[in-house]
């Protein structure tokens, strides 16, 4: 057990993707060049498998890291229609999360302002002066302190909690099955009876896939199905039936309703942890880059920052509604997500979900789609929201 005589500036709490990109990117910048800081992580040395996808129309989201990017991208109805996006200034990109966060931490090692404890943070007191942090290995004080831990929430009464559950599975064969120019975002031919399910396919090359077996639903399925159902894939659909797995990974994001709270006092909410996983989709990356650049312009400009974003309100309002459509279940979501790409172009299907397009952008997504279920969804969280206040 440690007790810190060190007081810090900063300390950012969580040593996944977001907390030491954070760290790492002020850090390149010179901003915190005259700051003594924190990081705290409770398992520094064992990264579990992971990548990171996301759709972007430059490379300034990417890290400075090897990654994976495709022009080509389609979604595959449950019937088998093939729907080529029409991506405009679009690409899609992918890199090794795992292998990303080790070489960060190896970055940040190399900083003398710079402290790494292996730690679990069990909980943070603040008062006007600065913060304690109390963990499994002593507790330490910083003045101001970014939370990318998440917890699941304590939800209001009708809330909506989906999970985004998955495994996913980096293949090798010696049979060439895929053109490695064009990924596959969602693949609906699954049998769907645990809730939106697809698949998700990114190639490396001819011989080298990575799979993965996605569910949309409130409650997980045992590990062996997943398996199955990437089994079935490769086998039924893709026509590989010798393969050798050289990686796997699971994981669990949340989606929900909840409004998260950025800011409490000294601590800084950022990540799943901040709201920035969307309500909808389950992206998280391409928000919390724009949520640490934020944070590191208002540290050029000399300021803390302040995030009210009435955007953000917009955004909230509309995945409470296709959380709720998805929840009644009377427009399925493989038959939802083939409509909106098939009836609208993926740049301004990728505008809406990111929260970066006007109204005239988001009428005309609204409209590619059934109406009555989203007028019953709109009209519900319009009668929440209400109750709430």
């Amino acid at each position: 057990m440690q007790q810190s005589a060190t007081n810090y500036h900063i300390a950012v709490l969580g040593a996944g993707i977001t907390g030491v990109t954070l760290l790492l990117e002020g850090l390149k910048q010179q901003l915190w060049k005259d700051k003594s800081i924190l990081l705290i992580g409770d398992s520094l040395v064992k990264t579990p498998n992971k990548r990171i996808s996301f759709w972007s129309t430059t490379d300034d989201l990417v890290p400075d890291f090897p990654h994976l990017k495709w022009n080509k991208l389609a979604v595959v109805s449950n019937e088998g229609n093939k729907i080529p996006l029409q991506l405009d200034e679009y690409a899609y990109y992918s890199f090794d999360a795992a292998a990303y966060r080790q070489h960060a931490l190896a970055e940040l090692g190399k900083y003398d302002n710079v402290t790494i404890v292996e730690a679990k943070v069990k909980h943070v007191d603040q008062n006007d002066a600065h913060c304690e942090i109390h963990t499994d290995q002593g507790h330490f004080v910083a003045d101001y302190v970014f939370q990318t831990v998440y917890q699941k929430p304590v939800l209001k009464a009708k809330s909506l909690y989906f999970l985004q559950h998955f495994t996913g599975w980096k293949i090798r064969t010696e049979q060439v099955f895929w053109q490695n120019d064009e990924a596959i975002m969602m693949d609906y031919r699954t049998t769907q009876e645990h809730g939106t399910s697809f698949i998700y396919a990114l190639p490396a090359s001819q011989h080298e896939i990575f799979v993965e077996y996605t569910i949309f639903s409130q409650t997980l399925i045992s590990s062996a199905e997943y398996a199955e159902k990437l089994d079935l894939y490769l086998r039924e659909v893709c026509g590989v039936t010798e393969y050798k797995i050289l990686e796997e990974e699971h994981g669990v994001i949340p989606m929900t309703d909840h409004h998260f709270k950025r800011r409490d006092g000294r601590v800084t909410f950022l990540g799943s942890a901040g709201g920035d996983t969307r309500g909808s989709t389950g992206y998280t990356f391409t928000n919390a880059r724009r949520t640490i650049n934020h944070i590191l312009q208002s540290f050029k400009n000399g300021t803390w920052p302040n995030f009210n974003f009435p955007q953000q309100h917009k955004e909230q309002f509309y995945d409470a509604i296709l959380l709720h459509v998805l929840a009644q279940g009377k427009y399925p979501g493989h038959t939802l997500f083939a409509d909106l790409f098939r009836k609208a172009r993926a740049s301004h299907v990728f505008q809406f979900l990111d929260g970066q397009s006007n109204f005239q952008n988001d009428l005309r997504i609204m409209l590619s789609l059934r109406k009555w279920p989203f007028i019953v969804g709109m009209l519900r969280t319009l009668r929440l929201m209400i109750i709430k206040r």
